[in-house]
């Protein structure tokens, strides 16, 4: 599934003309709320995705196969800054 997710991520940047200039790291941190959907009258398997990667991607672009139909959807998980406890 990473080389997949990497692979989406590439021919998205062909698609907008953007040269990566180091080699893409991606790490699947999980794999979330699976569910049966139908699209295109076929039974498959939904899901969410969390993962990091050495690049950035705007928020709302679409990556994969059927994202005219709404799917493949990025949006950014804010990363809770760590807070420090302790007595001067």
């Amino acid at each position: 599934m990473q080389d997949i997710l990497k692979a989406n991520i590439l021919y998205f940047a062909k698609g907008i003309d953007w040269e990566i200039s180091k080699p893409l790291e991606l790490d699947i941190l999980s794999i979330e709320h699976t569910k049966a959907v139908r699209l295109k009258d076929q039974k498959v398997i939904g899901f969410d995705i969390n993962f990091r990667s050495n690049v950035f991607l705007p928020n709302y672009i679409g990556l994969g196969k059927s994202v005219s139909l709404g799917y493949g959807v990025l949006r950014e998980i804010p990363v809770k800054k760590k807070t420090f406890e302790g007595s001067f």
